[in-house]
Order: C-alpha cells, then structure tokens, then sequence
C-alpha cells in the first residue's frame, strides 16, 4: 500500500476539493492508510466530510491475499463502522475467502465489492466457476453484499451476458 501520507494528501486535496465544489458528486470513496498507528484519527478527521461514504483499500495489489485478516485492522475498521463509511472491496476471487473471515468478524461493516470482484474474462471459462462461485459466497454473508461495476471497452452484450445473469441470480436486485 501506498504511505499514508500518499493516501492523505490525495484524499484531501483532490477528490474531496472536487466533490465539495460540484453538486453532482453525490460521495466518494477514498484512500486510508487502514494499518498505521493514526487510522482511526484519520477516519474521524475524514468522517467528517458529508461526501466521503467510504473508504478503499487497494486489495488486489497487495503482495499478501490475506491482509485483510490482520487483526490490527480492528480499530479502524471499528472506526469506519462508527462513522457509518462502507469498506469498499476491490478484489479478485482469490480474495474470497480472506475477505469473507474479515466480514465475519464485522458484521456490522457495510461492504461493497468493486468492480463485481473483477471477473478475469480474459482468462475464459476457466474464471468464470471461480469467480461465481465467489459471489455466491459472498452474496451469502450475513451483512448482504453491495456489487459495483462498469463496462470495459471492447467488451460486448456476449462478453457481459454470463457476469451479469450469474450476478443478478446470486445478488438479486435492489433500487
């Protein structure tokens, strides 16, 4: 991950300076250092700010699968539970199971998972069982499961057809 200072800064001075300035913006997820000693000041300090509805740490490119298990997240992800901010999940489906321990341990944490975990559909069938089989365990959580995605360019109603039927079935709609 990146410092905190990194996460901080850009935070602070970009996407919050942008979301302030521009009714359209209804929030944004932003970037906390989730590991240092001053997280859960941080998210108090940055709780604060009526856009910021989340925060993001960048799974998917952390060497280690299972940081999300480290028990020194705790007090932040306490924070971010007492601030009432969503964990944005930005996974792959080797995440899984990682992720569905630390859901467990926080059952009250609001989790979205970006990108509908970032099926792999250039790695052909041989994702697809993988990657449904992932949202069908986490759509199963106790806490429900919030999915979020957007379309690739040069991604085609066939390419998306499987995604968003499996994705549909297993999660259901909501509005």
């Amino acid at each position: 991950m990146r410092g905190r200072w990194w996460c901080k800064l850009r935070l602070r001075s970009d996407l919050l300076d942008l979301a302030r300035d521009d009714a359209s913006v209804a929030g944004i997820v932003g970037c906390v250092p989730l590991d240092a000693p001053d997280s859960v000041e941080l998210i108090d300090e940055l709780a604060r700010e009526p856009k910021l509805k989340g925060v993001r740490p960048m799974l998917q490119d952390l060497p280690d699968d299972r940081w999300i298990e480290s028990p020194a997240l705790a007090p932040a992800i306490r924070a971010l539970i007492k601030s009432d901010l969503a964990f944005d999940a930005l996974i792959f489906s080797r995440h899984v199971p990682s992720l569905k321990v630390f859901a467990a341990r926080f059952p009250k944490l609001r989790i979205v998972v970006d990108h509908g975990a970032k099926l792999q559909i250039k790695d052909g069938h041989a994702a697809w069982q993988s990657w449904a089989d992932g949202i069908a365990e986490l759509a199963a959580l106790p806490q429900g499961l919030v999915c979020k995605s957007e379309v690739a360019p040069g991604w085609s109603v066939a390419t998306l057809r499987p995604k968003t039927i499996i994705s549909l079935i297993v999660l259901g709609l909501s509005g």
